[in-house]
């Protein structure tokens, strides 16, 4: 991507941010030449460095767009088109992917390389994480296996929050991608990183949109209560606080049960 289409895409990018309601769809036809993958990156970063600056509503917003252009453009059906990918393609890929969450684990430097590739994001990669992961920290040494657990929980962090292709296939690979530091991450050798996990657990099975919403509820609410037996408000008050109020508002959405039960427990 040269730096003078760079600079277009950010042009276009200000254009619809300061545009008036309604007028995002004549400004992107006026400009249908810089409709494209490359744009889309350029939105994803965009839209991490406006949620970085506080700017939530203008960040979502931006999302939103992107993926509805990576729709338009047919970016979300590449993995299954002909000619997919091998599960070669797909480990090189997870490769690459936790090379650079080794490197630097912040969404926002990693959220635009996943953009580009949207075509490696499906159940395929799911099988290959697991395989991977279950292989590679069953065969390493304490510290060794530590080290890359931190990669891989980190990569599901990166994948939960990631925005575009399939929002309930990118939770499942954070989810296995979690599940399978579990095994490292215990409560008897590592007992904060294993809290972190249990809460971190927690967040995507109350986001979760695949199964069926009140057990996503139930798993969530025992994750959190788990993360809660170390997370102590003694101890580790901000965190304790952190988990208690994911706890609420789990509570608060909670189809178990009797609903003012859980409004009083929330």
């Amino acid at each position: 991507m040269n730096e003078q289409r760079t600079q277009a895409y950010l042009n276009l990018i200000n254009q619809l941010l300061s545009c008036n309601e309604g007028d995002d769809p004549r400004i992107l036809q006026e400009n249908e030449e810089l409709l494209d993958q490359g744009l889309i990156e350029v939105m994803v970063a965009v839209a991490q460095e406006l949620e970085e600056a506080g700017r939530e509503n203008q960040a979502q917003w931006l999302m939103n767009i992107a993926q509805q252009l990576a729709e338009a453009l047919g970016l979300m059906d590449n993995a299954t088109a002909e000619g997919a990918n091998t599960p070669q393609d797909y480990l090189n890929f997870l490769m690459q992917v936790l090379l650079k969450v080794e490197e630097n684990p912040s969404p926002q430097l990693i959220h635009p390389f996943l953009a580009q590739n949207l075509n490696n994001l499906d159940e395929n990669l799911i099988t290959v994480l697991d395989d991977w992961t279950r292989t590679q920290l069953s065969s390493m040494n304490t510290k060794e296996a530590n080290y890359i657990a931190r990669i891989i929980f980190n990569f599901s962090n990166i994948m939960r929050l990631f925005p575009l292709g399939n929002i309930a296939v990118n939770q499942k690979i954070a989810i296995i991608g979690y599940q399978s530091t579990l095994n490292v991450f215990t409560f008897e050798a590592l007992p904060e990183e294993w809290a972190r996990l249990q809460n971190n657990l927690g967040i995507i099975y109350s986001e979760k949109i695949s199964g069926n919403k009140a057990k996503n509820l139930e798993q969530a609410i025992t994750f959190y209560q788990s993360a809660l037996k170390v997370r102590s408000f003694i101890k580790y008050p901000k965190e304790w606080a952190d988990t208690n109020n994911n706890l609420g508002l789990a509570y608060s959405e909670r189809i178990k049960g009797n609903k003012a039960d859980n409004l009083e427990q929330a």
